[in-house]
């Protein structure tokens, strides 16, 4: 038995007095993904299962939080349910999104429609699939969910409903009818503005995204995190450095730079992309953490530019302080060896990635040794990579 759990000591029956205690610690080992510690909670609490379904629901939804691992045994804990609530079925399907299932998920949505026909589902569930389907692009499904929500009138008081079908639609690409939901809200919050500026920006529809940010400033809602890289994505995506420069100077002045490593880099790449090079590695030195993100932000900005000495010169400072490049990372660098013919750099490089194996995943890592190779006039070994790839 675990320490202060109420277990006694041969692992039966536990006071009730202590159960919300005991769900307490379930969630607990979710959150922090104790894998081990949930097994062993699991266990002791065996003679609950049956009897108390809010121990297996929590149990399925702290599975679900543990990686791949825990989800496997959520699935398992609900095969052998005698009885399923809407909460067991929101718990499994919530997991499935939480470890990126996302068409697993849909089928398990669909399963639950067809098992449980006295069990409807609840806009927890509606918001948990919409995820799914903005992650993998259903829009049919997205659709469908979207015409019940609508018959049951959730969108009349559920905000979060709203906004993740906003960001169903923009995700799928279907932006009018993100903006038509977005329309009907009957409050819009900064969370519903964000996805539909992130939908734009995601579409390089820059200038979109622009009078929609102009027009929540309008009605008075403070932009968060996600509003500002989204904003700034847009301002990279149109080229639009006078106003990314502002969005700076306010991301600045509210201190969101100083533990927030995505918003630096999205900086990073805005500057780059508007040509402003000084600007975008004087924002990488200023940031508390420099990933491989912001590496390889700042090296493909120097070599969209021409100036593939300076991106070498950072590829190698990378190596130096012990980051790991990434698949971004060495596309980039064997497009600034193949600008200025660098072939030995070049070999260096690809011998790394043969190392690590990139090439027998990548298509795309594979045509960029291949491009650096011919223009640097390896026409042989150009061939000879082309030979190896698994695919072309």
């Amino acid at each position: 038995p675990l320490p202060d759990s109420g277990l006694t000591t041969r692992g039966t029956m536990v006071k009730r007095k202590n159960l919300p205690s005991l769900l307490d610690m379930v969630k607990s080992c979710g959150k922090e993904k104790d894998l081990l510690k949930l097994r062993s909670m699991h266990a002791d609490m065996k003679p609950w299962i049956l009897e108390e379904i809010r121990v297996s629901n929590a149990l399925i939804r702290a599975y679900g939080r543990c990686g791949a691992s825990g989800l496997l045994e959520a699935q398992q804990l609900f095969d052998h349910l005698p009885c399923r609530t809407i909460v067991s079925w929101n718990a499994l399907i919530a997991g499935y999104v939480d470890n990126g299932f996302h068409a697993e998920a849909l089928e398990c949505f669909r399963r639950m429609e067809e098992d449980q026909g006295l069990i409807s589902p609840s806009a927890v569930t509606y918001g948990t699939v919409l995820k799914a389907c903005a992650h993998i692009g259903s829009l049919e499904v997205g659709e469908k969910i979207h015409a019940r929500i609508c018959d049951q009138g959730l969108l009349n008081h559920n905000l979060v409903l709203g906004t993740a079908l906003i960001d169903m639609y923009a995700k799928c690409g279907a932006l009018e009818k993100a903006h038509h939901v977005f329309n009907e809200l009957p409050h819009r919050n900064v969370f519903g503005w964000s996805a539909l500026i992130s939908g734009y920006a995601k579409e390089g529809l820059g200038y979109e995204a622009l009078e929609c940010f102009r027009q929540m400033v309008d009605e008075g809602v403070s932009p968060n995190v996600v509003t500002y890289a989204c904003i700034l994505k847009a301002c990279a995506a149109i080229g639009s450095l006078e106003i990314g420069e502002d969005i700076h100077a306010k991301v600045r002045e509210q201190g969101l730079l100083k533990d927030n490593i995505i918003l630096g880099t999205t900086l990073i790449d805005m500057y780059a992309k508007c040509g402003a090079l000084q600007k975008a590695h004087k924002v990488f030195d200023e940031l508390p953490k420099q990933d491989v993100v912001a590496w390889s932000v700042l090296i493909a900005g120097y070599v969209e530019y021409g100036f593939c000495d300076q991106a070498i010169k950072c590829f190698r400072q990378m190596e130096v302080e012990g980051v790991p490049p990434d698949t971004v990372t060495y596309v980039c660098i064997l497009k600034a060896c193949a600008a200025i013919r660098s072939l030995e750099i070049g070999e260096a490089i690809h011998a790394k990635m043969r190392e690590q194996g990139l090439l027998k995943n990548s298509i795309v890592v594979g045509n960029a040794v291949i491009d650096m190779y011919a223009k640097c006039g390896a026409l042989q070994r150009a061939c000879e990579v082309f030979d190896e790839l698994p695919r072309r």
